[in-house]
C-alpha cells in the first residue's frame, strides 16, 4: 500500500515539478535519477507521508472498544497496552476494557437507539444521571491519560 501511494505521489511530483523540464526533450535515465533520488530523499525524510498513509489506513476504522484500541497501539509499539494501564491506574486489566466497553455500549445505544430501553415498550429510555455521566468522563480522562503516558514512554 505504501510503495503504490509512493509511486502515484512519485509521478504526481514529478509531473508538477519537473513537468516542463520533461516538455523540453527526451531524458536519459541518468539525467532523471538524480531527480528522482532528490524527490524520494525529500519524501523520506518527511513525516507528512507517513502520517498521511497512516491516516488513509485508519480512516474508516474505530477504535472505541478495548480490543481495537490495543490493536491500533500495535501498529507503533509491542506494549501490552492494557497491562501498562491496569499497572498504572492499579486496577485489573479486565475491569478496565470492562468498564470502557460498557460505556462504548452505552454509547452507542443513545447514538443508535435514541438510548430506548426496550424492556419497557417504546418510548421508555435508558436511566441516566449526572453522576452516571460525571463518572464515565472521569473514567475516560484517566484512561485516555495512562494510554499517554503509555505512549510517551515508547520514545
Amino acid at each position: 500500500m505504501i510503495a503504490i501511494s509512493i509511486g502515484s505521489w512519485l509521478e504526481n511530483e514529478i509531473q508538477q515539478n519537473y513537468g516542463s523540464f520533461f516538455d523540453q526533450e527526451s531524458r536519459s535515465i541518468s539525467e532523471l535519477l538524480p531527480m528522482i533520488e532528490n524527490l524520494l530523499t525529500n519524501k523520506l525524510n518527511s513525516n507528512y507521508w507517513l502520517e498521511t498513509e497512516i491516516r488513509e489506513n485508519l480512516r474508516y476504522k474505530s477504535f472505541q472498544q478495548p480490543d481495537k484500541i490495543a490493536e491500533a497501539i500495535r501498529l507503533i509499539s509491542a506494549k501490552k497496552l492494557w497491562e501498562e494501564v491496569a499497572s498504572k491506574l492499579n486496577k485489573p486489566a479486565k475491569d478496565i476494557k470492562s468498564q470502557l466497553s460498557i460505556i462504548v455500549d452505552r454509547r452507542n445505544k443513545i447514538a443508535h437507539e435514541a438510548d430506548i430501553d426496550p424492556s419497557y415498550g417504546i418510548g421508555s429510555r435508558w436511566n441516566i444521571d449526572e453522576n452516571l455521566v460525571n463518572d464515565a468522563v472521569t473514567f475516560i480522562e484517566q484512561l485516555v491519560e495512562n494510554i499517554h503516558q503509555v505512549l510517551e514512554d515508547i520514545h
